[in-house]
């Protein structure tokens, strides 16, 4: 008699279908593993809004709207020289050209445009800066007329839209902000503060004074105001300043100790919080206590050396350098991004995220009037001569962005089955290109917007990511995924 001790199992398969019908946040820290497949890993040009993946932010000319037809902001390229700062400027006591552009040249210069006609940037003949050199500028109301202020190694500088007038013995201000009734403002290791009604005397005789800050937290960065209290954000530590009263009733306390280094560019005020980068991280504070934020996202900066920000519309916005795998996109590819690729847009009101790549971004000047609201940008490569704007149409200066979305790479919670992927769905209006990866192999498959991506695959493997391509406009629903689950042999 022959025994067959040999018991072959076929091991059991189960259909499954996975429903991604919401595109959550982006999350590049290396462990994976543990995220939602609806949870993106890397991309750009991209932006995340009600669960929807479409295409983002660009840049592109300075042109805006007005009731008497379309302007550009003019070019600094006719002066010889780059933009270092923007800065609006509404000079009502003037007969006419009351709302300025002032723009300071890398070569020092200062330019005066109107923001209402189509001219050219003209020189202020009177008024001349430091080659290589950034300035604070403050618009402030005295001796009734709308004048600016000007702070910089010359000292101060009050300019009245035609005259400029050099003070003597005022501070050099590296960061400044007005409230109540006074200019305040931080050097070195000390505060300044005007007198009341008088942003030129800095004197204790005439009113103003100064607060020495002898211990260790370091230089003085950034000065900024949220709500009716500054805040005073050294190398090394945060102070709180409440200015009600006179200068002998100020209260100056310490509330935080920095163990970051901190980059002053990125301090915004948003309403009630001040957001701002420590390291590679990003924060929000509400005058009490500091909370990272986007921890995911943030894990896509490489570094935030040259970082600007700005918070408009309920947006902050944070220009860095992001991460790359190689790829040149946008102005990368011929004209050259040398201090930032990218821009990290959070809406904080409503939650969406979006991430441009393409642009050398390397300052922010919004401008909110009752004909205009803009965001224009300056830049750190060759277009740095003009400024730009920031656009909603995913585009570099006309062109579509290459855009891509890339998924968690995942087990779909459960490590012991083969996934055959065997069928996608896609719902979308636009053409793209589909790659799923399983097991260290991919395919890729072209999808035709309006047919809801219908597309048959042989793909398997334990893990799953996926990938979504786009060389022209973005806008994805969802996604179905179907699988048969295989376990292993018994």
């Amino acid at each position: 008699m022959v025994t067959n001790f040999r018991q072959d199992r076929v091991p059991t398969v189960s259909r499954v279908s996975y429903d991604l019908s919401n595109f959550l946040s982006l999350d590049g820290r290396v462990e994976q593993s543990a995220l939602s497949i609806k949870n993106g890993s890397y991309g750009y040009n991209i932006l995340l809004k009600g669960g929807i993946l479409q295409s983002g932010i660009g840049v592109g000319e300075p042109k805006y709207n007005l009731p008497e037809g379309t302007r550009t902001l003019p070019s600094l390229g006719l002066q010889g020289e780059n933009i270092v700062r923007l800065h609006y400027y509404r000079a009502s006591h003037l007969a006419s050209g009351s709302e300025r552009i002032i723009a300071l040249g890398d070569g020092g210069g200062f330019y005066s445009c109107s923001l209402l006609s189509q001219d050219e940037f003209s020189p202020i003949t009177n008024l001349k800066g430091v080659a290589g050199e950034d300035a604070v500028m403050l618009n402030y109301y005295m001796d009734s007329r709308d004048t600016l202020l000007l702070f910089y190694s010359a000292g101060l500088i009050v300019y009245d839209g035609e005259t400029a007038t050099k003070i003597d013995n005022a501070p050099i201000l590296k960061s400044a902000v007005m409230l109540y009734d006074r200019v305040f403002g931080v050097s070195g290791d000390k505060l300044y503060f005007s007198a009341p009604l008088n942003p030129t005397d800095f004197s204790v005789d005439g009113g103003g004074g100064s607060i020495s800050f002898m211990d260790e937290g370091g230089v003085l960065q950034k000065i900024v105001v949220l709500g009716s209290e500054l805040y005073l954000f050294r190398e090394h530590s945060v102070y709180r300043l409440s200015v009600i009263g006179k200068p002998s009733d100020y209260m100056l306390q310490k509330i935080l100790t920095l163990s970051d280094p901190l980059n002053p560019n990125t301090l915004r005020s948003a309403g009630d919080v001040i957001y701002f980068t420590l390291g590679t991280k990003l924060y929000s504070f509400d005058g009490l206590s500091l909370r990272e934020v986007l921890s995911g996202v943030m894990a896509l900066v490489e570094n935030v050396t040259h970082a600007v920000a700005t918070y408009f519309d309920d947006v902050y916005y944070l220009a860095c350098r992001l991460k790359t795998e190689g790829e040149l996109v946008g102005d990368e590819e011929d004209m050259g991004v040398y201090y930032n690729n990218g821009v990290i847009y959070f809406n904080v009101v409503t939650g969406t995220l979006g991430i441009m790549r393409g642009a050398d971004i390397v300052g922010f000047f919004p401008v909110l009037t009752r004909d205009v609201k803009e965001i224009f940008v300056i830049y750190g490569n060759a277009r740095s001569h003009r400024a730009g704007k920031l656009t909603d149409d995913g585009k570099i200066y006309g062109s579509y962005s290459q855009k891509l979305y890339r998924s968690s790479r995942t087990n779909l919670s459960d490590r012991g089955t083969l996934k055959n992927l065997r069928r996608v769905y896609i719902d979308t209006d636009h053409t793209l290109v589909l790659k799923v990866m399983q097991d260290g192999k991919s395919i890729s498959r072209v999808i035709y917007g309006g047919d809801h991506g219908a597309q048959n695959f042989r793909s398997i493997g334990y893990d799953f990511c996926y990938e979504l391509r786009s060389e022209g406009d973005l806008f994805v629903r969802g996604l179905a995924l179907i699988f048969d689950k295989i376990r292993r042999y018994n």
